[in-house]
């Protein structure tokens, strides 16, 4: 009996009659095993550093989710995004510093993108991108330069001083989505943004 549950998913098994130390034991070890899984998927889906989805998670992610709308025949925007200037942080404040901006940014933008099918991901350094649900262009590019603006305006502590940073964005719509395609998009509408004097959201 006890390998029939085991083989349908149970995670342990007692027997009565049982001592009741026996069942808080066991109930703790599938406990703590649950924490050790839950902390095995959050160190391989997350950047160790802001608690963002990872690049790898990004990709894996938004592939499902273009997936979905491709089949659904709505609209998905891809959003890349990279502080201004940020070897300048690194280089007059030091790296401890950098990496203060970088969780400060990263916090913005996840507080202010909270719906369940939009992902936000630090993809490497100090970029990052976004994959939100939306048919909407003119309500999307106004949710990216709400975000913009409050990068912008925020003021982040660093060791009794005060960091002002900026963005630029670079931002690619598609109603026929594939991430792989839309981010190389979007790279370019960044560029264009760098290009055109940073602090600014480009679209393709």
């Amino acid at each position: 009996l006890s390998a029939k549950f085991l083989k349908h998913g149970a995670n342990d098994f007692i027997s009565k009659p049982y001592l009741p130390e026996e069942l808080y034991t066991r109930v703790a070890q599938n406990l703590e095993a649950l924490d050790n899984i839950a902390e095995l998927t959050r160190a391989a889906t997350r950047d160790f550093l802001t608690g963002l989805y990872n690049r790898r998670s990004f990709f894996d992610l938004g592939n499902n989710i273009a997936s979905v709308r491709r089949r659904e025949k709505k609209g998905l925007a891809v959003v890349m995004i990279d502080i201004d200037h940020f070897k300048r942080i690194n280089d007059s404040y030091g790296h401890e510093a950098g990496d203060v901006v970088l969780k400060a940014v990263a916090g913005i933008m996840e507080n202010r993108v909270s719906r369940g099918g939009d992902i936000c991901s630090r993809l490497g350094g100090e970029e990052f991108g976004l994959i939100l649900e939306t048919g909407d262009p003119e309500a999307t590019i106004s949710f990216v330069e709400g975000i913009r603006e409050a990068i912008e305006e925020a003021n982040i502590a660093v060791e009794g001083e005060t960091i002002s940073v900026t963005a630029s964005f670079g931002v690619a719509f598609s109603n026929q989505p594939d991430v792989d395609q839309m981010l190389n998009v979007a790279d370019k509408a960044l560029y264009d943004a760098k290009q055109a004097g940073r602090n600014r959201v480009c679209v393709a």
